[in-house]
C-alpha cells in the first residue's frame, strides 16, 4: 500500500514539475515574443518617422528656387504639396495600420512633388486590380514610401529623359497584398 502511494506520489511530482516546467517555458516564449515584437515595432516606427532628409532639403531648395525665379505661384503650391505631404506623415507615424487608400494619397502626393520638383520629367501610374479594396485593406503607414523613392533617385533622377514609374498592386490571394514597383531608368 505505501508502495502504491510512493509510486502515485512520485507521477504526481512528475507531472507537476512538467506542468510547471510548460507554464515556466510558455511564459519566456511569450516574452521573449513580446520584446521581438516591440523591437520591430521600434525600428519600424524609426523608419516610419523619419522622411529622408536629402527629400526635405531637395524639396525647400526647389521652393527657395521658385521664389528666387519670382515663380510665386508655382512655389506656393510646392510649398502646400510639401506641408500637406509632412503633416500625413507625421499624423500616420503614430498609427500601426491605416487604409490602403491613405496610403496611396501619401505616395501620389509624394511623387508629385518629386515630379514638380524634377521639372516633369517624371511620371507615374498606379494600377489596383478590381479585387483590391483599397478602403478596405489595412497596411503599416509609409511602408511603400521608400521603394518608391529609390525607384526615383536610383532610376529615374540619373536618367537623362523622362522617365516613368509603375505602382501595381493584386491580390495574390485572400490575405496577401502583392506590389509591384518598376520604373524605366537607369
Amino acid at each position: 500500500h505505501q508502495l502504491n502511494i510512493s509510486i502515485l506520489g512520485g507521477i504526481s511530482l512528475f507531472l507537476l514539475s512538467l506542468l510547471g516546467y510548460y507554464f515556466y517555458y510558455t511564459k519566456q516564449q511569450r516574452q521573449l515574443l513580446a520584446l521581438e515584437k516591440k523591437q520591430i515595432e521600434l525600428q519600424y516606427g524609426l523608419l516610419r518617422a523619419q522622411m529622408n532628409p536629402h527629400f526635405i532639403f531637395n524639396a525647400l531648395n526647389s521652393i527657395h528656387g521658385f521664389f528666387a525665379s519670382n515663380q510665386l505661384i508655382r512655389g506656393n503650391e510646392f510649398m502646400g504639396k510639401f506641408s500637406q505631404l509632412v503633416r500625413k506623415i507625421l499624423d500616420q507615424s503614430i498609427l500601426e495600420t491605416h487604409p490602403l487608400s491613405h496610403e496611396l494619397d501619401t505616395l501620389r502626393l509624394y511623387l508629385d512633388i518629386e515630379k514638380e520638383r524634377m521639372d516633369g520629367d517624371l511620371d507615374y501610374s498606379i494600377h489596383l486590380s478590381p479585387e483590391v479594396e483599397e478602403d478596405v485593406l489595412e497596411l503599416p503607414p509609409l511602408v511603400f514610401q521608400p521603394f518608391v523613392e529609390n525607384a526615383v533617385w536610383h532610376g529615374i533622377a540619373p536618367k537623362d529623359s523622362k522617365g516613368h514609374i509603375w505602382i501595381t498592386l493584386k491580390m495574390e490571394n485572400e490575405h496577401q497584398l502583392f506590389c509591384q514597383i518598376k520604373d524605366n531608368g537607369v
